[in-house]
């Protein structure tokens, strides 16, 4: 039985009561044919649990979504059902069908159902075994690989900074980071009194957006940045205040 997120849930009751476990199983969008889908994933933990004490019930999370996506709705529902302490073993086909956003995205998924009392077994990684005694020595470098992956990010993004902003100044440009390099009025700082010129002639939001290579919103928004600022329109996309327009 299929639930709305994509939550399966299959009862096996056995002789003797036992302990509830979990199995996530995760492909990515329009994936469906790949060697290890679903039903393959699910089979494979079914067997590496069998192996383990004696299951009152398991609970199988499906997913087809990207592992990249932060917020995944069926990741979400089983950490919130790992917080209400609705399963205490986690079985995955790899450690990356959880996220693969990175080590440090991993240790942080990892630490938060350890976190819940949950322990995590992998079906195809045989050097990840919660119960074994080097489990915090993997734990600790997985750590240390996410601080490591971190700092390297960070360093990367500010030796690209460095070079747009070097880049900008021979050019004599002004130097912009994040959206607001790409926005169209940085692009082109005569877009408003374009917009308002466009518009005065009657023609159609979809048109002045059409025409200025923008979107409706953005044309709206450059319309109303031209007024606010006293510009009056022209069709070469010269700003005139309106005062110096009366004068003539």
């Amino acid at each position: 039985m299929r639930g709305e997120l994509g939550v399966e849930r299959v009862e096996r009751h056995l002789t003797s009561p036992g302990r509830s476990a979990a199995i996530y199983a995760r492909i990515s969008t329009g994936k469906a044919q790949q060697p290890h889908g679903l039903d393959a994933q699910v089979q494979a933990c079914r067997e590496s649990l069998r192996r383990l004490e004696p299951l009152r019930d398991i609970v199988v999370y499906e997913e087809e979504e990207s592992g990249r996506r932060i917020d995944r709705p069926v990741l979400r529902t089983l950490l919130r059902d790992a917080a209400l302490h609705r399963f205490t073993i986690l079985a995955v086909f790899r450690l990356d069908r959880l996220t693969r956003r990175g080590i440090g995205e991993m240790f942080q998924v990892i630490k938060t159902l350890q976190g819940c009392g949950v322990r995590i077994y992998s079906a195809s990684e045989t050097w990840w075994d919660p119960e074994a005694p080097t489990a915090e020595l993997v734990l600790a470098v997985l750590a240390w690989v996410a601080e490591f992956e971190s700092r390297m990010i960070g360093e990367r993004v500010a030796a690209g900074i460095a070079a747009r902003r070097a880049a900008a100044e021979k050019r004599g440009e002004k130097f912009m980071w994040g959206r607001a390099r790409v926005s169209a009025l940085t692009r082109d700082p005569g877009l408003p009194a374009k917009a308002l010129w466009l518009r005065q002639e009657g023609l159609s939001w979809t048109r002045v957006a059409q025409s200025l290579g923008v979107g409706r919103t953005t044309a709206r928004r450059l319309c109303r940045l031209a007024a606010s600022s006293g510009v009056s329109g022209t069709g070469k996309g010269e700003a005139k205040p309106r005062d110096a327009q009366r004068a003539k």
